[in-house]
């Protein structure tokens, strides 16, 4: 579990206390008021003066978007500004107008989601009807409110953009301070990486409404950080990717705040089809295709759609909808081992030390004279004959090589509808569905065990659906010329899984699934290759933004409440066991060849009719895999909330609620018309989740029932190895239904977090400082956030207990402890094996599970993860400093520096985990010393 700290305690965090102070006195001693882009919309403000300089109150400035024609309209504070806030990401008019002056006009300013822009005005003496046309440049570019370090990608940028996958996911992480994704799995570990942040703290948020991945933090098949819904690019009306401290809208998660706006429709008709193509036409045979005689996989893969938006009632409502579908026809290649002729007929073949290959009849050297177990032989008889020479021994084993059907099938729609009320009011519906269908090859049929499949044609049996949802409601509007509200209401739900074939009796005479030594079976029943998992999630989201504008502040406040359900569900827990019963057909700690019944082992002169060592455990192997000899039996079994043990084949299941609430306060104060301060504070709480039937357990010391957190437990470890001792507590798992505890964790009440940015644009001219900080075409910008991170449900949810899942093993039966025949052995003389034979003693024993009461001891532990009952949330420290300076042909560069203080973050402990530092109480010498030691020598 993660070490926990006091999150504010000492001295180190006075000065953070300090600013909070400081930033909530000037919220509450300052008149309100300059703006602050939201995650949904983009601000456009400035300073109109007259041509001497002096600030012009009264103007009435007028906005109008020109992809609706709608209209807003402002007038000019005592300061000369204006601010027009909550606006939809496109293109604008802006006209300033006062009697006595000439009129202005800006005829398209960009207005881009999450970023302010900056349009200052100056008006001339003359009449009204004198327009002005003022034209906009680089300097539009400029980031004067705020230190957030941000890209945005207009929807002409998104789509012509190297896209082979036509989802804004493949671009996502072509931004500075990103570590893009390069290819190949060994690059996945910190692929979309932010600034120094982890992977899982990427958020994204579609249409105002949060859609990150919490299954895992990412991606759950691809591993990359992802959204839980599709972003077809086609769909995307603008992208934006604030890498470093986003303003106080932004509290969950401190990595990348990635912000999609979905297209809408305009007054005019406008539409899309597309169509991409990439098939095998000109595909050549790879060389291991061809040596193996198998014909060329077939490769169409084929993605297209459509897009259409426009006017139903002009000027008021709007409809845009994308519709994309993908077809791909693939296959994967799979490998397998299959029995040779040979061993199908009952013979082992080995080479001895002289290189002859030497047949061992099993019927001959079987001590119960049966051979060739007819189970297993009946199984065998289900694998394909092998085609790959190159894999086996050659002798015994043969590869098999087979195109396994790994198909992938998508449709994906998306709906939004925008509509204007009068009095500056609109609304906005969105919906999104995504369906996907794709085909694993982890545990392919090559034994035509499952319906439809042609026995030694693979087919893949693993299934990967997706299905994700998503609906969102805003309302938006001007409750007076200063205030402005944005009100919205989300669900989200993202379903994701692998659902794999349980282990099943591979044949009629057996009555369990077997794992058979020395060959793979003809569909795969190992854990790794059988594990399932299913994760449905659905997340309601109330969210209200308010803007406040008065004189040189713009006020941002507002929150969200979230309610999370969670239900996951899986056959196995990390390792061990799956839910379904498998038979280990094998030597192992039970099942041992006894060197009377193998060849002798070549040595001492004797090189014929013998075996290399090397080979003997190969033979032992294949020898008990033949016979049908039953080692163990394993099977995860479950129990209920009470403990009272469920039916085999029960899978693990757990059903959560949980809410979080989060809520800010920011103000954009524009000291001067070149320096902006900004001051935010956000506050964010998460609570215990409830489980549906309690199926949580906490670790404690069995001795003295504490439960252990990782304070208590490290601080013990740690006193015990200095003293050269060991920390080794009886441990015991408690079910929160009988410890008296109503939640899993403490709730973490201080996630407080302070924000503070300056902006300045330097006003020099001439001479060496001129040219660096010329006068409008420079901005210095600086940063403070203290931001938390958002807890994914692995960590949170996952980690406290899977429904009671206990590993259970039976040994196969001995026919007798003696070595004779006993009742389920067939009489015929002393076995010296005295192990059970699967369809030849009777049916394979299952292993049972006993009533147990709460603590249950935790005896025989495989592997288990538990979560610490008194973790904090992570944090992180994150400091700035940039420069951005206008260039010729309408370029901005920008250069700066980021630090990043990660604090509380989570990470695993292995209990079993020797300390490094463990002294040796006689020689005073350390573990790593003793090793480091060993290493010089």
């Amino acid at each position: 579990g993660p070490v926990r700290r006091r999150p504010w305690g000492g001295r180190g965090l006075a000065a953070v206390r300090v600013a909070v102070g400081l930033g909530l006195a000037l919220l509450a001693g300052v008149p309100a008021g300059a703006q602050t882009a939201t995650a949904t919309t983009g601000v456009i403000q400035g300073t109109i003066r007259d041509s001497s300089g002096g600030v012009m109150p009264g103007v009435t400035v007028v906005l109008t978007d020109l992809n609706t024609n709608t209209a807003r309209e402002t007038v000019t504070a005592e300061t000369g500004f204006y601010a027009f806030s909550n606006l939809l990401p496109g293109r604008y008019r802006l006209t300033a107008t006062l009697p006595g002056f000439q009129q202005a006009v800006v005829s398209d300013v960009a207005v881009e989601v999450n970023r302010t822009q900056a349009v200052d005005l100056r008006l001339g003496v003359g009449q009204v009807s004198e327009a002005v046309e003022v034209a906009g440049g680089a300097a539009a570019a400029l980031q004067q409110n705020d230190s957030t370090v941000l890209n945005t990608m207009s929807q002409q940028t998104v789509l012509r953009l190297p896209n082979p996958t036509r989802s804004l996911e493949a671009i996502q992480f072509n931004q500075p301070l990103a570590v893009p994704y390069m290819g190949g799995d060994s690059n996945r570990t910190r692929a979309g990486a932010i600034a120094g942040a982890r992977t899982d703290q990427n958020t994204y948020t579609l249409d105002g409404a949060d859609v990150s991945d919490n299954v895992v933090g990412d991606n759950f098949l691809e591993a990359l950080p992802a959204a839980v819904v599709p972003l077809p690019t086609e769909s995307v009306e603008e992208f934006s990717a604030a890498t470093t401290n986003a303003n106080a809208t932004f509290g969950r998660g401190s990595g990348g705040q990635f912000v999609i706006v979905t297209k809408r429709g305009t007054n005019a008709y406008r539409g899309s089809s597309y169509w991409y193509l990439q098939n095998d036409s000109l595909n050549a045979l790879s060389w291991n295709q061809k040596r193996l005689g198998l014909d060329k996989p077939p490769l169409e893969n084929n993605r297209g759609g459509f897009s259409l938006g426009g006017p139903i009632i002009r000027n008021q409502t709007f409809f845009f909808m994308n519709y994309e579908a993908q077809r791909f026809p693939r296959s994967t290649q799979v490998e397998r081992l299959v029995p040779s002729d040979s061993l199908r007929a009952g013979v082992l073949r080995f080479r001895d030390a002289a290189g002859n290959v030497v047949p061992y009849d099993l019927r001959t050297i079987d001590p119960r004279g049966i051979g060739l177990n007819p189970v297993v032989s009946a199984v065998w008889d289900t694998l394909p004959a092998g085609n790959d020479p190159s894999r086996g021994d050659g002798l015994n084993t043969v590869g098999f090589t087979g195109d396994a059907d790994t198909s992938f099938n998508s449709d994906t729609v998306v709906l939004r509808l925008d509509h204007n009320f009068k009095s500056n009011w609109r609304t906005d519906l969105n919906y999104r569905f995504g369906s996907t269908r794709e085909v694993g090859a982890a545990q392919a049929d090559i034994g035509g065990l499952l319906p439809g499949n042609v026995k030694g044609q693979p087919a893949g049996t693993e299934d990967l659906p997706r299905e994700p949802r998503f609906a969102a409601i805003g309302v938006t509007g001007q409750v007076s010329p200063n205030f402005m509200n944005e009100t919205r209401a989300s669900y989200v739900r993202g379903y994701i899984a692998f659902t794999r074939v349980d282990p099943f009796p591979q044949v009629a005479s057996t009555n369990i699934a077997l794992d058979i030594a020395g060959v793979d079976e003809p569909l795969n029943v190992t854990q790794a290759a059988a594990r399932s998992q299913v994760a449905n999630a659905h997340t309601y989201q109330f969210i209200n933004n308010s803007t406040w504008t008065r004189n040189n502040h713009t006020v941002l406040f507002g929150g969200t409440w979230r309610r999370e359900y969670w239900y996951f569900q899986r056959n196995e827990q990390l390792a061990g066991s799956l839910t379904a019963p498998v038979a280990q057909v094998s030597t192992g700690s039970h099942v041992s060849i006894p060197a009377g019944l193998r060849p002798p082992t070549c040595g001492g002169g004797v090189i014929a009719n013998c075996l290399p060592a090397s080979s003997v455990n190969s033979f032992s192997q294949l020898f008990a895999g033949s016979l049908g000899l039953v080692n163990n039996v394993s099977v995860l079994g479950m129990r209920d909330s009470s403990l009272a043990p469920l039916p085999l084949g029960t899978p693990q299941e757990i059903n959560t609620i949980t809410d979080g609430i989060e809520l800010y306060v920011a103000d954009t104060w524009r000291v001067r018309p070149h320096f902006t301060l900004n001051l935010g504070v956000s506050y964010q709480v998460r609570l215990s989740p409830k489980e549906e039937q309690d199926r949580y357990a906490f670790l404690i010391d069995a001795t003295t029932n504490e439960v252990l957190d990782s304070d208590d437990y490290l601080s013990r470890a740690r006193a015990a190895a200095e003293a050269g001792q060991a920390y080794n507590p009886t441990l015991a798992f408690q079910p929160l239904s009988s410890s008296g505890r109503d939640q899993y964790y403490r709730t973490d009440w201080s996630n407080l977090g302070p924000r503070l940015a300056a902006t300045w644009s330097p006003q020099y001219e001439g001479g060496v400082l001129g040219r660096i900080l010329a006068r409008d075409k420079a901005v210095l910008r600086g940063g403070y956030a203290l931001v938390f991170d958002r807890t994914n449900s692995v960590q949170q949810i996952l980690a406290m207990g899977m429904g009671y899942g206990e590993n259970l093993s039976v040994l196969g039966p001995r026919c007798n402890a003696a070595g004779t025949p006993g009742a389920n052995c067939t009489p015929g003389g002393a076995d010296p094996l005295g192990a059970f034979r699967v369809g030849v003693d009777g049916p394979v024993p299952t292993p049972t599970q006993s009533q147990v009461t709460a603590p249950i001891l935790a005896q025989n532990l495989t592997v288990t993860v538990l979560a610490d009952t008194e973790i904090k949330t992570g944090r992180t420290h994150s400091f700035n400093f940039s420069y951005q300076r206008e260039l010729p042909w309408q370029m901005v560069l920008e250069s700066g520096a980021v630090l990043r203080l990660g604090r509380q973050l989570p990470q695993a402990w292995v209990m079993s985990s020797v300390p490094y530092f463990h002294r040796d109480p006689q020689s005073g010498q350390t573990l790593a010393q003793a090793y480091d030691a060993i290493a010089a020598q």
